[in-house]
């Protein structure tokens, strides 16, 4: 039960909800009567089980096998090792993953990794289409995301009494990083840059088109997002976890989404760039961190 202490939290959670609720619903009939619903005849995109498993092997072995051996040898595994020189190794990890995901689709088969990237079919649009329509649909999800993760509070509020959940990680090492302007600069980009490009290539450009070979696309993106959710679990962030992957699965689903609406992932990958990027400019020069 909610203390009179939470009563007033819980009241502003509701009002909230309440007014992006409206404006859900405004921003979500213009798109449908702009035909932003519509989605053209699917289109099998032949990636192998082994094409799938191999970069999601080379981004592992290089972020949770590479990184650990790299910094232990560099000591900066003890708790003195300073935070920018973390953070610098953390940059080349992230070029370094970045890379070796590019080449390893360049090795694919070339008409397999350019229908990965963006597909020539009759009603395919230009790639300036397709970043305009990745960027501007960050105006549908935002509301959505914010909703889920405002329904989200209320409830750990009223069966945890939880009042404040902890961070997102990326958040954490952004904060951390406002100690300098390098560091802040080796953080956005990537949170940026580095984790769109290299996530989108690895969920839906890999995955979901592993899947959509196999199951509806309806499967294919909700299991992919689910997928995408858990790889940014985090032990530490206890029942903070709930709101934090609650409102990642719902940007995820729209990623797909307009991924499959595209058939680009030009279009996912600027959408992610920039719900990453308004969410670093709102916690840099919104909320006095």
């Amino acid at each position: 039960m909610v203390d009179q202490e939470n009563y007033k939290i819980l009241l502003s959670h509701v009002y909230n909800m309440i007014f992006l609720m409206i404006i859900i619903l405004i921003i979500s009939s213009i798109a449908y009567f702009k035909g932003f619903c519509k989605l053209d005849k699917k289109i099998k995109i032949p990636v192998t089980f082994f094409q799938m498993i191999t970069g999601f092997f080379l981004y592992i072995l290089i972020s949770i096998g590479l990184a650990p051996i790299i910094a232990k040898y560099l000591n900066l595994l003890n708790e003195n090792a300073r935070f920018t020189d973390l953070n610098i190794l953390s940059f080349f990890i992230n070029l370094f993953t970045f890379l070796s995901l590019m080449f390893f689709g360049i090795k694919i088969k070339r008409e397999t990794f350019k229908s990965i990237i963006k597909v020539k079919y009759k009603n395919s649009k230009s790639i300036k289409y397709d970043i305009i329509i990745g960027i501007l649909s960050w105006i549908i999800i935002f509301p959505i995301v914010i909703f889920t993760t405002e329904l989200l509070e209320m409830l750990l509020l009223v069966f945890f009494n939880i009042v404040e959940t902890p961070d997102q990680l990326a958040v954490k090492y952004l904060k951390m990083a406002l100690s300098s302007p390098v560091n802040l600069i080796i953080a956005i980009t990537s949170i940026s840059i580095f984790a769109p490009i290299i996530e989108e290539f690895l969920f839906r450009g890999l995955l979901q088109n592993y899947l959509n070979r196999f199951f509806k696309r309806a499967y294919a993106i909700i299991i992919t997002s689910l997928a995408f959710t858990f790889f940014h679990f985090a032990l530490s962030q206890g029942l903070g976890n709930i709101t934090i992957i609650g409102s990642i699965f719902v940007l995820s689903l729209f990623l797909g989404y307009i991924y499959e609406k595209q058939k680009s992932l030009y279009a996912s990958i600027f959408l992610h760039f920039t719900f990453n990027s308004i969410n670093i400019i709102n916690l840099i020069f919104f909320k006095g961190v």
